[in-house]
């Protein structure tokens, strides 16, 4: 969750999180996370409803997956969807060469991996800076929530230049999308 992109936690949902906290005394510690992102996951959805009702877009980022806290770039190597292409949870985004990636205690100079999404909608765009070498972090996409937002995307991207509308897309994205990385095979 990033906290720079999230408004401050309603108070209605304070005594949900009390209780939450209460009960995991007594809770196997696997459950008390589950149901935490849980909450979490609902305050979200309130806030991207919110900012859609109020004529804001709630559209996600994607980010340039940080493996391990030792991993600097990766280069893109191949998208697994298309522009426009519908995205669902578990689908694979795409595959990264990542540069000093920490494996088992050792530093690994290059390594395959392979991003999955964790959230829904549409691949709106590929950043023109997500070609070569990308900073660990650094956005490289945006995924739309639905068609009527993806056309709106595709539409700004037109009339702006590609620096100006990666600005824009940054700025006013609700949040980064959740993701999961699979080990591929070794580069050289």
């Amino acid at each position: 969750l990033h906290k720079a992109a999230m408004p401050p936690l309603p108070a209605h949902f304070i005594p949900v999180l009390r209780s939450l906290s209460s009960s995991c005394a007594s809770t196997p510690l696997r459950i008390c996370p589950f149901l935490f992102k849980t909450v979490l996951n609902n305050y979200e959805n309130v806030v991207a409803n919110s900012l859609r009702k109020n004529g804001m877009r709630s559209h996600f980022t994607i980010p340039c997956a940080k493996l391990s806290p030792t991993h600097t770039t990766s280069t893109i190597t191949s998208w697994s969807q298309s522009i426009s292409a519908e995205v669902e949870c578990y689908d694979l985004l795409y595959t990264v060469a990542a540069k000093n990636v920490e494996k088992f205690g050792d530093v690994e100079e290059s390594q395959e991996m392979i991003i999955e999404t964790c959230d829904d909608g549409y691949l709106a765009v590929i950043f023109e800076s997500a070609s070569g070498e990308v900073e660990a972090g650094a956005p490289i996409g945006i995924i739309a929530e639905d068609e009527e937002e993806l056309d709106s995307i595709q539409n700004l991207s037109q009339s702006l230049s590609p620096v100006e509308f990666e600005k824009e897309m940054i700025k006013t994205s609700s949040r980064p999308i959740n993701w999961h990385a699979y080990l591929g095979g070794k580069k050289d």
